[in-house]
């Protein structure tokens, strides 16, 4: 093959010595093309952006909140489990208010540290107490007391879970009193509304 070409080039030069050097410049420049269009493809390939401190957060959000929605579907598994109706019924009210926490944290974009204390804490201690008493239940050597100090301790982390959830909302119940005072006053500055009306 190279022979062949060697044999064209040198034919080429001898009869042709013009549209050979032609062609050599195209073919040269094709090649220059083709080094150049591989040189980037390898580069954007390669390449990875640097990570600003806002994608970093990002990505952590993405990756807490999909560990929680796992941990919160082994948490419905365990409650499915439980043969005692109370603890059944309080932990699925303890899921539904986890299941709330999370979407409200993901649709309001919040900071994870706002409810880092939920992630981190309240998710696998109310996992912890279901695997296990579901273990003594299933064992047959639960205790009637331990139960109720079960049901107790559910009713702890309830209570939790739901203050939790309020103050997800302190903001918005901030910004709308600050948002219903400013139209009060801009009605009453405009002579829309008396100053009788608000006694």
């Amino acid at each position: 093959m190279l022979i062949a070409l060697g044999a064209l080039w040198w034919g080429g030069r001898q009869y042709f010595p013009g549209l050979t050097s032609f062609l050599m410049k195209m073919i040269v420049i094709l090649v220059l093309l083709l080094i150049l269009f591989v040189a980037l493809m390898l580069f954007l390939a390669l390449y990875k952006p640097k990570a600003t401190p806002e994608m970093k957060k990002e990505e952590e959000r993405k990756a807490v909140f999909a560990k929680s929605r796992s941990d919160l579907m082994e948490l419905r598994r365990l409650t499915m489990q439980a043969e005692d109706t109370g603890i059944k019924n309080l932990s699925r009210e303890i899921c539904n208010t986890a299941d709330r926490i999370l979407r409200t944290w993901k649709e309001q974009s919040e900071d994870i540290t706002a409810i880092r204390q939920f992630l981190n804490y309240y998710l696998p201690t109310f996992r912890s107490i279901l695997s296990k008493y579901g273990r003594m239940e299933a064992g047959g050597v639960l205790e009637p007391n331990l139960t109720v100090h079960v049901m107790e301790c559910l009713e702890d982390i309830k209570r939790a879970m739901d203050k939790q959830y309020q103050n997800l909302f302190e903001d918005d119940k901030l910004d709308l009193t600050v948002e219903m005072e400013a139209l009060a006053l801009a009605c009453k500055r405009d002579g829309l509304l008396d100053e009788e009306a608000d006694v």
